[in-house]
């Protein structure tokens, strides 16, 4: 998804196909990548979608973050206002995916 020294976000829209390919939404730097609702949402509003999975990679073997979390929770809000829900935020290290608890 990217360079291993830059973090990547990504999005795959679950249709009535299943689930889709991996959109780049977002890249940041070796510390960070913002992904607003907006950026997040719009692929999945346009693919017709009945959910969705965040992903974003992690450059080093650190856990998910507390901002990470905060942003899950932010992003998921919005995912039910929109009736969009987002099924899962999963963080890709360099030795494991780790997924929700």
């Amino acid at each position: 998804m990217g360079r291993p020294d830059v973090e990547v976000a990504g999005v795959s829209a679950e249709t009535s196909f299943g689930l889709g390919p991996v959109l780049l939404l977002a890249r940041g730097d070796d510390k960070s990548v913002t992904v607003s609702p907006t950026v997040l949402f719009t692929p999945l509003v346009a693919a017709r979608a009945t959910g969705g999975v965040l992903i974003h990679t992690h450059r080093t073997g650190a856990s998910p973050t507390a901002e990470d979390l905060a942003v899950t929770r932010r992003l998921v809000s919005a995912g039910v206002l929109l009736g969009i829900p987002l099924f899962a935020h999963l963080v890709i290290r360099p030795d494991q995916l780790v997924g929700p608890d």
